[in-house]
């Protein structure tokens, strides 16, 4: 045996049309089995997420504040100071299983799709939950939200769809949790990358914090390009975003109450002078 064929690729074992569907069948229940876990967790650190927003106002304003908390099955009674560790503690654990989750899932997608190119499957009409979302806290109604917020003005500009990045979602995350409202002025990678940022008291959704940062479209003239807080929005060039938010005190007004603080960062980054189209 030459040496080159002793290393090629072994072949995939001979399999029924039987076994090829029922091999098939159980690759896609186990993801959908942890899509569905990893949908229950995003839907717990979303509720542990509100009661924490809650509570930092009351941490602030009177700490020894009582409140209940359900232990066992039992209501006890503790202090706003003892609780909200307890719970940031719990949230950041379900983040935790959220990402090994998140790592299994892509393992056996990988898998799946080895699976289909041994055996030259082409479902039809299936599509399998995105792995876009876990390992960072976004869930998939606000990575939605944000793609969707996105490419609907894109749309409008002829310009491509974006895709999600977890790598600049996570860079944003790191940014909004320090509540800065400010820009990053490139500090959070080697890479060039562009931003924008907004922040908002009361209801202030996704959809909002991308409307604002459209909001100066019209000062854009063709003729004699302007880069723009919108212009990055639809910059051609660029392929993909990551965002995050976060509830922050401090940013405006006390009286305000807390603010949402939206950070949006793009790759390719746009605002290239000289680049404009």
């Amino acid at each position: 045996m030459s040496a080159s064929s002793a290393k090629s690729k072994a072949k995939a074992p001979a399999l029924s049309d039987q076994e090829i569907q029922q091999t098939y069948v159980r690759l896609q229940n186990e993801l959908q089995a942890l899509a569905r876990k990893i949908g229950e967790l995003e839907s717990e650190a979303d509720e542990h997420s509100l009661v924490l927003t809650t509570l930092d106002e009351a941490l602030a304003e009177d700490p020894d504040r009582k409140c209940f908390r359900l232990i066992g099955g039992v209501l006890v009674e503790r202090t706003v100071k003892d609780v909200s560790p307890a719970l940031k503690t719990n949230r950041d654990g379900i983040h935790k299983v959220m990402a090994n989750l998140a790592e299994q899932y892509k393992s056996k997608e990988k898998d799946l799709e080895e699976f289909k190119r041994e055996y030259n499957i082409r479902p039809r009409g299936h599509h399998l939950p995105p792995t876009h979302s876990i390992a960072s806290r976004n869930t998939l109604r606000q990575i939605d939200a944000f793609l969707d917020a996105h490419n609907i003005v894109r749309a409008e500009h002829n310009a491509t769809a974006l895709k999600w990045s977890l790598d600049l979602a996570q860079k944003a995350e790191s940014w909004v949790d320090q509540c800065r409202f400010e820009h990053t002025n490139g500090v959070l990678s080697e890479q060039p990358y562009g931003e924008n940022i907004a922040a908002g008291t009361g209801v202030f959704p996704i959809s909002a914090a991308v409307a604002s940062f459209v909001a100066d479209k019209d000062q854009y003239d063709p003729a004699n390009p302007t880069y723009l807080h919108f212009t990055q929005v639809v910059w051609k060039s660029t392929t993909e975003v990551g965002c995050a938010v976060n509830q922050c005190r401090g940013i405006f007004d006390p009286s305000l109450g807390s603010a949402s603080l939206y950070v949006c960062l793009y790759n390719p980054v746009g605002n290239v002078i000289g680049s404009a189209s």
